[in-house]
């Protein structure tokens, strides 16, 4: 075997224990409670917090705009 074909054979079987590793991660018990908090996220924000702040005056200028003739 070639000192290449080595190289390539160890890179491989690295990226392949790197996967394996991450998917086991994810799919662990112990992280399924943060993954259902960080899902859940987006919901926990009010209905008036949408277009608060610099948001707001952005979306302002931009109605302005369009309605100029």
């Amino acid at each position: 075997m070639s000192g290449q074909a080595v190289v390539g054979t160890v890179m491989l079987i690295l990226v392949m224990v790197a996967f394996f590793g991450i998917v086991f991660w994810a799919y662990s018990s112990g992280r399924k409670k943060q993954f259902e908090q960080a899902a859940q996220a987006p919901f926990a924000l009010s209905d008036d917090a949408e277009g608060t702040g610099s948001d707001n005056s952005i979306k302002q200028d931009i109605d302005q705009r369009g309605r100029q003739p």
